[in-house]
């Protein structure tokens, strides 16, 4: 760990993250609470800004992720920061002026930045530290993040409730600001390679598509992190049903899993960034994917709330290996050139299945019983799985 945080660039970089993502967390509990407030518990409205935070990512994600492959990411990373601090403060307007419109066109305009933002922390990482130390990196940003998770929506609720939506506007705006001034502190980062080929970005985002779909190595591990999008969607519309219709517990139980699933996610990546040199990244992926398709299983076929939370640790300690091992074997593999537009397009295709899978999720358990749909997610992650083995079989060279 000592190396690694030696790294000046990683400092910044890890402390960028961490305000980020407690900014997000904080933030988007905060707009539901207030939407739904000052919206008088209208489901509509409430749904209405999730389509705000999701649709841009889905429009204009490859033209983002294509930028973060063509302009000097450090200066992207600092304009999107500060984006997203003028979009809180914007924030701090509408919601004193009780505006949900222009609320609305905040969010979407928040999203769009966090794209890029996301994009360009994603190909700027293999930048900042050495392929040996890469692993571990993404260990230790993983934790950080799934610590965020954890800590920004009980923040946002808490400092909503005593202080109010403005004051939790503001603090975002602080957090934003704070990242953004770390960025500038990132120094002696390459421009992205190729930056001067194909200048528009429509045919730079093609490109990138191109790639991914021709090289077989990127496409599996596109794939499997595609399936493990649709199996989240499908659980997270199912889960609250299944607690309640099939084995009978009050749906606020569903709360016990979020924080088993929070509490196991960071202590098995506290582990791998300290174990990250001992654990190749193949293997990390393939025990990672293996454990939640097993978690899966375990959750579709538990009897009691036991052993579903039993299912969900199961998952979750599966679930730290596969991002890290996931984001490791990209930044590896993928040239360097398009890991802005694969992070992008990752984001991009995989916020479009969750919805749909949670959706469609929503639907069948109208039509059948919960666990059957579960069944099916536990199928998706065996797929899952079985792609991951294909991966590892196909070799463990870097790049093409």
């Amino acid at each position: 760990m000592r190396a690694l945080f030696s790294v000046t660039n990683f400092r910044f970089f890890l402390g960028g993250v961490t305000l980020v993502e407690l900014a997000d967390g904080l933030r988007s509990v905060v707009i539901i609470l207030w939407v739904y407030q000052v919206s008088q518990g209208n489901g509509l409205a409430v749904a209405a800004f999730t389509a705000a935070d999701l649709l841009p990512r889905l429009i204009f994600g490859p033209l983002l992720g294509a930028m973060a492959d063509r302009y000097p990411r450090r200066k992207l990373l600092i304009g999107a920061e500060a984006v997203r601090m003028g979009v809180a403060i914007g924030q701090v307007v509408a919601v004193t002026f009780g505006s949900l419109g222009a609320l609305w066109v905040l969010v979407g305009l928040s999203s769009a930045a966090d794209v890029l933002s996301a994009s360009v922390r994603g190909a700027m990482l293999p930048q900042i530290v050495t392929k040996d130390l890469l692993q571990q990196a993404n260990a230790v940003v993983t934790t950080v993040r799934q610590g965020a998770l954890m800590t920004g929506p009980p923040l946002g609720a808490l400092v909503f409730t005593k202080l109010g939506a403005v004051a939790a506007f503001a603090f975002d705006a602080v957090f934003f600001a704070a990242s953004a001034l770390l960025a500038t502190g990132l120094h002696g980062l390459p421009k992205p390679e190729g930056s001067s080929a194909q200048p528009r970005l429509l045919a730079k985002a093609a490109a990138g598509w191109r790639y991914v779909a021709g090289y077989p190595p990127i496409r599996l591990l596109f794939l499997i992190s595609l399936l493990s999008f649709i199996g989240a969607g499908i659980n997270n519309t199912a889960m609250v049903f299944f607690i309640s219709r099939t084995l009978g517990h009050d749906p606020a139980d569903i709360a016990w899993l979020a924080v088993a699933n929070g509490l196991v996610q960071m202590l098995m990546g506290g582990y791998l960034a300290v174990a990250a040199k001992q654990n190749n990244p193949h293997q990390v992926l393939l025990f990672g994917v293996g454990l939640m398709a097993l978690g899966g299983v375990v959750v579709a076929l538990a009897p009691s709330l036991v052993v579903l939370i039993m299912g969900v640790v199961i998952t979750s300690v599966g679930n730290a290996p596969f991002n890290i091992g996931l984001n490791t074997l990209l930044q590896l593999r993928a040239d360097p050139s398009y890991l802005g537009r694969i992070q992008a397009f990752t984001v991009t295709l995989g916020n479009g299945l969750f919805l749909a899978a949670a959706g469609a999720s929503g639907l069948l358990v109208n039509l059948a019983e919960p666990r059957l749909v579960l069944v099916i997610s536990a199928l998706v992650g065996l797929c899952a799985w079985l792609l991951a083995l294909a991966f590892n079989r196909g070799g463990s060279g870097d790049r093409s």
